[in-house]
């Protein structure tokens, strides 16, 4: 016999993975209650390994998925310029901390935020001084 469901819930999560469990979790540090994680059968008994790191490319073997993270780097560094690839991979850092202080309530360190500010300053400088006709670095096959 099937137990009985809550008429009502704050939040329904459907799929008990690493995703659904991580998301009650957080939800329940920030005060949430009526949390409601629906499972077909055990927790963690699915398809965890398709969520881990959300990352879509991973395969059977180690060298394959590395195999082809450098296909997608390598299209994106034809595809964009050397300027947008920098900033992206810059800003990476800091905008992680954000989205944590933001979604989480995860405030980064006092020292942290000069270091993040003076980083930002330093994007702006060069971006304000790049020109506008750089090609980008790999040209197009």
């Amino acid at each position: 016999m099937l137990p009985q469901l809550p008429s009502h819930a704050r939040a329904v999560i459907v799929g008990g993975g690493i995703m659904g469990c991580s998301l009650a979790y957080h939800l329940a540090r920030l005060g949430w209650q009526d949390i409601l994680l629906l499972e077909r059968r055990q927790l963690t008994s699915g398809s965890t390994f398709h969520a881990a790191g959300l990352v879509g490319q991973l395969r059977s073997s180690a060298n394959i998925t590395q195999l082809l993270g450098h296909s997608v780097f390598n299209l994106v560094l034809r595809t964009t310029s050397p300027t947008v690839v920098s900033l992206v991979l810059l800003l990476e850092v800091p905008g992680a901390a954000v989205i944590a202080a933001v979604f989480l309530g995860q405030v980064p360190p006092l020292a942290a935020v000069p270091a993040a500010l003076l980083l930002l300053l330093g994007l702006g400088i060069v971006v304000s001084g790049r020109p506008a006709d750089v090609e980008p670095a790999i040209p197009a096959e």
